[in-house]
């Protein structure tokens, strides 16, 4: 990834990190990103940077919503996983009742004379 030379529009003025929908498609793993970012950082700290600050900390902002979204949509997946398991479990429940019962009955069958 190269470096911006200048500060790209936000998509939302309040950049509301918590709430972001699951964007479609999912942006990818920042970690790559955030290594150029702490180089240029760095850079920018010890006076070698030609990137204005404000370019930088827009990055920064940039690989924030992206790493946000990514964890919302791990988020939402697991919320599915876990209704749709809560589910199999109460099926799986009434029919672990049903089997007692059933099997209840068969015994009362057999001690009858």
């Amino acid at each position: 990834m190269v470096a911006p030379t200048t500060v790209t529009s936000i998509s939302s003025p309040l950049d509301p990190l918590l709430f972001l929908p699951v964007s479609s498609p999912l942006p990818s793993f920042p970690q790559s990103e955030l290594d150029l970012l702490l180089c240029e950082l760095d850079a920018a700290l010890a006076g070698r940077s030609t990137l204005p600050i404000s370019v930088l900390t827009s990055q920064i902002r940039l690989a924030t919503r992206n790493a946000q979204s990514l964890m919302n949509a791990g988020r939402k997946g697991t919320a599915e996983a876990r209704t749709e398991l809560d589910g199999v479990d109460t099926e799986l429940r009434g029919v672990e009742y049903e089997l007692n019962r059933v099997r209840e009955e068969i015994a009362k069958c057999e001690e009858y004379s």
